[in-house]
């Protein structure tokens, strides 16, 4: 999906504000940040499909992040800080949303995280998959997928 700066709980460019209109009717998450009114930040829904969906009610999509390099000064401690987010309903559809503001400086900050993606049931998970997300100055977002190989090496159990 697209990249939408915003503003006071709008889009910069009213070219698209029919489009984060429909995306905070359909996806509750994003309503609630626009609702905050940060005065200005960048919002991008990544929505994942799923190929085949077990018959399980008890299935939770965690994600994990960790720091991998900013360019804000403060947060030079961040580097290498890892944490999870809160369990999410797993359905036929997912959305992860990206979202990040300015600090106090009011401006945003090129950072690098390593977003690892859990499947949870009960007690048990499983990796799904992983990212490296580039957020940039400019409020853009690229992806580039982790090798499975590589996050088995990296992952401790």
């Amino acid at each position: 999906m697209k990249t939408v700066l915003i503003s006071n709980g709008k889009p910069i460019n009213p070219e698209n504000a029919k489009l984060v209109q429909e995306w905070s009717r359909k996806i509750p998450r994003i309503k609630a940040i626009l609702d905050w009114g940060d005065s200005i930040g960048s919002l991008k829904p990544v929505m994942y499909r799923l190929v085949e969906q077990k018959k399980q009610r008890h299935l939770h999509l965690r994600e994990q992040l960790t720091v991998l390099w900013s360019a804000d000064p403060k947060e030079a401690g961040n580097v290498g800080k890892s944490g999870f987010g809160q369990p999410m309903p797993f359905s036929e559809s997912v959305v992860d949303i990206q979202y990040r503001s300015p600090n106090s400086s009011q401006k945003l900050f090129s950072k690098i995280f390593l977003q690892i993606l859990y499947i949870e049931e009960q007690s048990k998970h499983a990796v799904l998959g992983g990212f490296v997300i580039v957020s940039k100055s400019s409020g853009e977002y690229e992806f580039y997928l982790v090798p499975m190989n590589l996050l088995n090496n990296i992952i401790k159990d």
